[in-house]
């Protein structure tokens, strides 16, 4: 039988931590089952209390499946292992996950929801997937008022809900589980250390959240990708890259602060960008209200702000559809950079690159400038 004491050398033995005090460490012992079986752990006892860790470590290939609800410490899955969670369960986490294998969420067409909830602030570790399959609610990861990491190396990804306050050191990838295809990053402040992306067919999808990314730190669109940003979001650091889609649907702001946007970005109507920086990469195109609706879609210059990159403003509504602003700031476009289509531009501005007037799909032509002291250091044109 494993005891306290043999998963204490094997842990000193591998370089781990001690188990904590108290805990008692259950290991899995049969091939594939059910996780409310007791004859498949050793010690023969379910896992189902905050004193009570749970390895699953062999034999490899092995399937566990959580069928009830339960409450442990800490949990760990080890490599060639599965744990698929069952719809309508919740797994209440009091500690840590290192996860060397595959965790999965509610794999199925099943809308009962299969919720990982951590209790206590904790850290997802290992080299191994988290798999939110279920779509929606169907299959997330919360928080009960307290911190969750996603350690370097460890991936979640799939189509679900992240609802927690949440430190992203790994890679958080949408993609398309067959389940769904939109993983939410909902209510909490997250932090990006690394890599958040839409795959291919798949949606990532921020919906009232603020996501603070240090310099390098990529909120990434690849290719057949979505990123959407709905309702008012706000991005501090790091950069914006495709080569796949940015959407700002209609109602809400998007916010920016230092984030170099390197991809294009469309605006509907409705809806704006703030930007609060002095300086702002730009090499993609934002689009503003590329439709017939006659309501608002603008970018505002809150600080005084240098674009350059070489990107460009593109104003393709007619009359106040389509704004450049600024709010008692100056804004510069540097060489290579543009401002064009149809619009307003009622702001203070000093132009070193190109401002051009020209009819699109739903641009009558008319470029207007107005509401601020305009200085022309190269070109503006009417097409």
């Amino acid at each position: 039988m494993q005891t306290k004491t043999r998963a204490l050398t094997v842990a000193l033995a591998a370089g781990l931590a001690a188990p904590a005090f108290g805990q008692t460490d259950i290991f899995w012992n049969a091939g594939s089952g059910v996780w409310n079986a007791p004859g498949n752990w050793n010690p023969v006892n379910v896992p189902n209390a905050t004193s009570e860790n749970a390895f699953i470590l062999s034999p490899a290939f092995a399937e566990v499946t959580l069928d009830i609800s339960a409450s442990i410490g800490s949990l760990e899955v080890g490599p060639q292992m599965t744990l698929s969670q069952n719809p309508s369960t919740t797994l209440f986490m009091h500690g840590n996950i290192t996860n060397n294998g595959f965790i999965t969420l509610n794999p199925t067409t099943n809308n009962g929801n299969a919720t990982i909830q951590f209790n206590t602030s904790s850290t997802i570790s290992g080299n191994g997937i988290l798999r939110l399959s279920g779509g929606n609610n169907d299959a997330a990861i919360t928080s009960n008022g307290t911190v969750v990491t996603n350690a370097l190396g460890h991936t979640i990804d799939g189509a679900g809900q992240i609802v927690a306050t949440f430190i992203n050191d790994g890679v958080v990838s949408a993609i398309d589980s067959g389940f769904g295809n939109r993983l939410e990053l909902v209510s909490g402040t997250k932090t990006n250390n690394l890599n958040m992306q839409a795959g291919p067919g798949a949606e990532l999808f921020l919906s009232g959240v603020t996501v603070n990314q240090i310099p390098g730190a990529t909120i990434a669109a690849n290719s057949g990708g979505t990123v959407i940003f709905n309702g008012s979001n706000t991005i501090n650091g790091g950069r914006l890259v495709g080569p796949g889609t940015f959407l700002k649907p209609t109602s809400g702001n998007l916010t920016l602060s230092d984030v170099s946007v390197e991809q294009d970005i469309d605006v509907a109507p409705a809806a704006g960008i703030f930007y609060n920086s002095d300086t702002l990469n730009c090499t993609g195109t934002i689009t503003l209200n590329d439709s017939d609706s006659g309501a608002n879609s603008f970018i505002q210059f809150n600080a005084s702000t240098t674009v350059s990159g070489g990107g460009t403003f593109f104003l393709a509504g007619s009359g106040n559809d389509s704004q450049v602003t600024t709010n008692g700031t100056i804004l510069t476009i540097e060489p290579g950079f543009t401002i064009e289509g149809s619009g307003e531009i009622p702001a203070t501005l000093i132009n070193n690159g190109l401002v051009r007037a020209f009819p699109s799909a739903n641009g009558d032509g008319r470029l207007d400038l107005f509401a601020g002291t305009k200085t022309n250091n190269a070109l503006i044109r009417a097409d």
